[in-house]
């Protein structure tokens, strides 16, 4: 099975993006997610009370070089979650995508979403989930109903993807075996 590239790399990601493991690894994590060098430099000088970070610039330039030089493009499974957006939105459904750390907190941002969009429910993927997808493969997907996770399964298989759900509305939607990959921010 493929993996990220990152995680065989000089610069391997910390476990997940709230529990700091080393300066490297939650650089390389970060980038991983799709974060800009200005939104890393920002959670770094936050972090050490708004004030920058001395060396930080030369390390996050030599984290993205090593990034740039294994990953110079989107994934085909990161081209098909973007694909999705617009499958999911032709269903009538708002995505909400690493935009919140729980599924409580993923919820009410994709509610919000399909509010504002005029859409009828919603689907997310939490920070966690994408952590997940990018160390073992598997991402999983909450939903607003049963019908929106009906129609996130069909779109799902509509961009190429296997979508695994037992039909319960308390269980997540889930694809294994991906790579997401996403290029540089910046």
């Amino acid at each position: 099975m493929s993996q990220h590239a990152m995680l065989t790399s000089k610069y391997p990601p910390s476990d997940n993006l709230y529990e700091s493991q080393s300066c490297e690894g939650d650089i390389s994590l970060m980038l991983c997610h799709g974060w800009s060098t200005g939104e890393i430099e920002a959670f770094f000088e936050d972090d050490n009370g708004g004030d920058p970070v001395p060396g930080l610039d030369v390390l996050i330039d030599d984290i993205r070089a090593e990034y740039a030089n294994l990953i110079p493009k989107a994934s085909e499974d990161a081209q098909r979650l973007d694909t999705l957006r617009d499958a999911l939105a032709e269903r009538n459904l708002a995505f909400s995508f690493d935009e919140g750390l729980t599924q409580s907190d993923c919820a009410e941002e994709a509610a919000e979403q399909a509010e504002n969009d005029g859409r009828s429910g919603y689907v997310y993927c939490t920070n966690q989930d994408v952590d997940r997808v990018i160390h073992t493969g598997e991402l999983y997907f909450g939903f607003s109903s049963v019908e929106a996770a009906e129609s996130l399964v069909e779109a799902l298989r509509g961009v190429g993807l296997t979508p695994m759900w037992g039909g319960k509305p308390t269980e997540r939607v889930a694809c294994e075996g991906l790579v997401v990959e996403l290029p540089l921010a910046d």
